[in-house]
């Protein structure tokens, strides 16, 4: 049994993923270990939201030498993506061409390889469980489910996991997910064999199938990326947090760089000036963001001009 931890928290989308991360720390796992058990979890009971497709970032302090790292793993586009293949609405015959190269997979295996102190087997096999045994649909999974009730009633893989007798699964009810269970045990051993034979085919296969540029190469040459996290001075304080091509920090320091303490607190917490203040900085923020922030391997992004 693991042992009881405290002053520690765990905050994620899901209960069965938080009390598999708490688990972790109880086991003697680091913070790392933690969030990865959470991230895998979350691949099984959260699929609307996260999954073994997507992509994702890190931002890591070390409390002992006051050291942060920041890892990227988020999804990049296949080589051959043409521009015009990505119109909306989106069609059913061409939802291939929205699909990126995944990161996580990259991502775990490299933040275990560098933070990690617990057997990285054993939170696919973790995960896997969930998957088997079953999970609770939760209010947001439900709700994902509603809006998208023709496609999933129309797809055979989601109709066996989230449908029962003809009818979408409901809040509460439990949904089963084997074939991600599957997946998770064969990853276990080692994960990185996601990016290279029968299931790096698979992928490859169901994108094209559906329009898409996948490629073999795009899977087997991506890597996770480490990159300088973005600082700001403020109130006193120190902001650490994540750089382009993540757009939410730069848009949280634009965002403080605007204001003072003593500035908002002029305006009365939650008064009307101080909401429309808030508002109108926060839309500024967003703006820049469209305008001028992405992939810095193809885009210049001068963050000392946006902070300004």
């Amino acid at each position: 049994m693991p042992r009881a931890v405290s002053q520690v928290a765990v905050v994620c989308d899901d209960e069965a993923a938080a009390r598999v991360a708490l688990e972790v720390l109880g086991n003697g796992g680091t913070a790392i270990d933690a969030a990865i058990a959470a991230m895998l979890a979350l691949a099984v009971v959260a699929p609307d939201s996260t999954g073994l497709g997507g992509g994702g970032v890190a931002l890591h302090f070390d409390a002992a030498t006051r050291a942060t790292a920041f890892l990227d793993f988020r999804e990049s586009a296949p080589i051959g993506l043409r521009r015009a293949e990505l119109a909306r609405p989106i069609k059913n015959s061409l939802r291939g061409a929205f699909v990126g190269v995944p990161g996580v997979i990259a991502g775990i295996v490299e933040l275990h390889r560098r933070f990690g102190k617990l057997p990285l087997a054993d939170r696919f096999v973790a995960a896997s469980d969930i998957a088997e045994r079953g999970f609770v649909v939760s209010t947001h999974l439900a709700r994902a489910l509603a809006w998208n009730e023709a496609w999933v009633l129309s797809n055979r893989e989601a109709r066996a996991v989230f449908v029962a007798k003809d009818t979408l699964l409901h809040e509460g009810d439990r949904a089963h997910n084997r074939v991600l269970a599957a997946t998770m045990r064969k990853l276990a051993p080692e994960p990185m064999t996601f990016y290279s034979g029968e299931l790096a085919d698979e992928m490859v296969a169901t994108a094209r199938r559906l329009g898409g540029r996948l490629s073999s190469a795009d899977l087997a040459e991506y890597r996770a990326i480490e990159r300088i996290p973005l600082r700001l001075a403020w109130a006193g304080s120190e902001i650490v947090t994540a750089p382009p091509p993540s757009a939410g920090g730069l848009l949280l320091l634009e965002t403080l760089a605007m204001h003072t303490p003593a500035e908002l607190r002029a305006h009365g917490y939650q008064s009307g000036a101080y909401l429309h203040v808030l508002a109108e900085t926060f839309r500024g923020a967003l703006a820049d963001r469209v305008r001028f922030i992405g992939d810095p391997a193809f885009v210049k992004v001068d963050v000392p001009a946006l902070l300004a």
